[in-house]
């Protein structure tokens, strides 16, 4: 019995336990807009590592058009101009605004865009670059929200997790004018990984292990 029991907290220490998803939004006040919007999200958190699996936007309008994501490991600040920097898009797909109960996009109507899983170490801080870069004839954009200030980066929303900070505006792909104090309208969708989180094959690997050594306790018990 003492030997299942083992087993029992082995498996359980090893398979990662996962929150329930939670949300942290900056504001969607809108306002005004532009093509692109910068911002960072810093993992407060210091023990346990962060999974985001949507991001939801404040577009401009219901067309369709490329939405575009980014990273890059730390700030987005010095790297507005620099492609270089953030490698290929982390998400690129076709996207179109989300309607209001009026059937019109309108202020506060977040368009929720599922994205690969994207995991933030804790007590990290990662730049992200969110732009509609398809058809410019469509010319829709992301909403932001004028924060009265110059700052580059401002802390716009956060909870005992996550914190966002925004943020600068640009018209073009690494391209363009850049402008401070604005606010990207962002909903972060995520959960909390256990601190002793591992990848999922590792643990499915971890269940196999648990299996033989349940047969081969068994088989032992039955001679």
């Amino acid at each position: 019995m003492k030997f299942l029991i083992s087993l029992c907290l082995v498996g359980y220490t090893l398979c990662p336990a996962v929150s329930r998803a939670a949300l942290l939004d900056s504001t969607f006040a809108g306002g005004n807009g532009l093509d692109g919007n910068f911002f960072n999200v810093v993992v407060t958190n210091a023990t346990n590592s962060i999974k985001i699996t949507e991001i939801g936007i404040h577009a401009n309008n219901l067309t369709s058009e490329n939405f575009s994501l980014y990273t890059k490991s730390g700030t987005y600040v010095g790297s507005e101009l620099t492609s270089g920097d953030w490698g290929g898009s982390h998400f690129s797909g076709i996207v179109a605004g989300a309607a209001g109960s009026d059937g019109t996009v309108s202020h506060g109507v977040v368009t929720t865009i599922d994205i690969p899983d994207l995991i933030l170490s804790a007590s990290s801080t990662t730049g992200f670059f969110a732009i509609f870069d398809g058809n410019i004839a469509n010319d829709n954009f992301l909403n932001f929200t004028n924060n009265g200030t110059t700052a580059t980066v401002d802390n716009v929303g956060s909870d005992s997790n996550l914190e966002i900070q925004s943020g600068t505006s640009i018209n073009g792909l690494f391209t363009g004018t850049t402008q401070a104090g604005r606010t990207a309208n962002i909903r972060i969708t995520y959960e909390v990984l256990s601190s002793g989180a591992v990848p999922e094959p590792a643990s499915l690997a971890a269940f196999g292990l648990f299996g033989l050594a349940l047969i081969r306790h068994r088989r032992r018990k039955n001679k």
